[in-house]
């Protein structure tokens, strides 16, 4: 009796011990398991925190840009405003001036005229002549000085797509120019000008195609050839500055190599400007 009690007893000391031992293993791995999650939390914690700050400061930079860009913007119209007060107030001061002065002049001397006789008279005529003369031309100058900026900017953009020799051109034309503002031109005619050098440089086109269209609410240039040799053309210092100018205006340049080489740059138009 007492050796099957003993026997009882070693079997449930050794069940115990069984159960410890697997209980120390599966506590060991636990204890393994929560280590190996600690240090993936910590990790991870970590790029985390990496990522928030890298986020951070690219949200920074995109609105530092921002504001650069729109500090740029408002630089553009500022200086084209005071070019046009500018030139208004030279002209007036010219016509002031010079053409005042001699309508002034010539008035005297007719008066003086209907007094003179004889070759008195002769040579107070010949002045009021000159005078009149000398208004005259310079009232001619000053229309030619107010040519609208937009028929400047839109034949400068003629005379060079007809001055470019590589290839014949054609340029067409649609919409009101005088809607385009004033510092457009200074990025059209460079956006022309870089597509065309390109043409010249990689492409093998028998023809180019230039379009400048004006609507309502955009301004749009496109510049296309007929070649195949830019369709591996990358995009060069030029076309990547012209990209960076257009977004400071809220538009944008880009440039297409699937049909023959074409450079598009689109400029939006402000509501007080339609």
């Amino acid at each position: 009796m007492m050796s099957r009690q003993k026997y009882r007893f070693l079997i449930i000391v050794i069940v115990l011990l069984a159960l410890f031992e697997l209980y120390s293993i599966v506590l060991l791995w636990l204890l393994f398991q929560a280590g190996v999650f600690g240090v993936w939390d910590a990790s991870t914690s970590k790029q985390r925190e990496r990522y928030i700050t890298e986020a951070d400061r690219e949200r920074h930079a995109r609105h530092a840009l921002e504001n650069v860009k729109e500090e740029l913007l408002q630089s553009s119209r500022k200086a084209a405003q005071l070019a046009e007060v500018s030139e208004r107030n030279r002209i007036a001061r010219d016509l002031h001036d010079h053409v005042g002065h001699d309508l002034t002049g010539a008035n005297l001397a007719l008066e003086a005229y209907e007094q003179l006789e004889g070759k008195e008279a002769e040579v107070m005529l010949n002045e009021v002549k000159l005078r009149v003369a000398r208004s005259t031309a310079m009232l001619r100058d000053t229309v030619h000085d107010m040519t609208p900026v937009a028929r400047i900017g839109v034949d400068v953009l003629e005379h060079i797509a007809k001055e470019f020799i590589h290839t014949p051109v054609s340029f067409q034309r649609s919409g009101d120019m005088q809607l385009v503002p004033v510092h457009y031109w200074g990025l059209l005619e460079p956006c022309l000008k870089e597509a065309l050098t390109n043409v010249a440089r990689h492409s093998d086109a028998t023809e180019v195609n230039v379009n400048l269209d004006v609507t309502m609410y955009l301004v749009r240039l496109s510049i296309q050839d007929n070649g195949t040799g830019s369709k591996h053309l990358g995009e060069g210092s030029g076309i990547r500055n012209l990209k960076v100018r257009a977004r400071a205006n809220g538009g944008s340049v880009t440039v297409n190599t699937v049909n023959g080489y074409q450079v598009v740059c689109v400029l939006p138009l402000e509501e007080d400007k339609r």
